[in-house]
């Protein structure tokens, strides 16, 4: 498989954690589940990035099993139509904040973080979708089953390495938070839609 496409994927899923209704929750979330201490915060972190690898798997897995579906034109038009709703209903403020705490009631421990981990593309669906589905749609591009559960492995570990960083230092939410406070954030999240949506018509009109 291509490394690049590995690390598009990848970097993907870093974008989606950077967006303003995901990273902010994070370090609270850490500290509800784990306590304040730093080590327990660490380990916890790796607990959730396992979870997130294997929610991952099994919907790289999904993606897998749908190979063929992108064979047509008519999946690119389709593709582009979804992805028109998605940017519509991001500018409509439809895309709302991730509603970590309460997820999974008042149980904590690694165990419940790695749970945690396993479910966050749908506790966290309205605010990663965007970026999620771009992924989803290259995957169902290539051609064999590999490579496609390998782009979604790679979302999932740019999605779960940011627990394990936040965890360890505490002071880099702060930092990122910051970053996601000037909007550069969602600037570069719509500059990749818009860019996946004109690669879609093209390849449809071309096609």
């Amino acid at each position: 498989m291509d490394p690049f496409q590995l690390a598009f994927a990848f970097s993907l899923g870093l974008a989606s954690v950077m967006t303003p209704c995901v990273l902010p929750i994070i370090p609270g979330y850490l500290a509800y589940l784990f306590g304040s201490e730093r080590f327990e915060m660490f380990k916890g972190g790796f607990a959730i990035f396992a979870g997130i690898l294997t929610g991952g798997l099994a919907l790289g897995a999904v993606m897998g099993m749908l190979g063929g579906v992108a064979s047509t034109r008519w999946f690119y038009l389709a593709a582009a139509a979804l992805l028109v709703a998605i940017m519509v209903m991001k500018r409509a403020n439809l895309i709302r904040q991730a509603g970590f705490a309460g997820i999974l009631g008042r149980k904590r421990g690694a165990a419940t973080g790695f749970l945690f981990g396993a479910l966050i593309i749908f506790i966290a669906s309205p605010c990663i979708l965007p970026l999620l589905s771009i992924v989803a749609i290259v995957s169902l591009t290539l051609e064999d089953m590999l490579s496609r559960i390998a782009m979604l492995i790679a979302y999932s570990a740019g999605l779960g390495i940011p627990f394990i960083a936040i965890g360890a230092f505490s002071n880099l939410s702060v930092r990122l938070k910051r970053l996601t406070a000037t909007g550069t954030a969602e600037k570069v999240e719509t500059l990749i839609m818009v860019i996946t949506l004109a690669w879609l018509m093209a390849t449809f009109a071309l096609s």
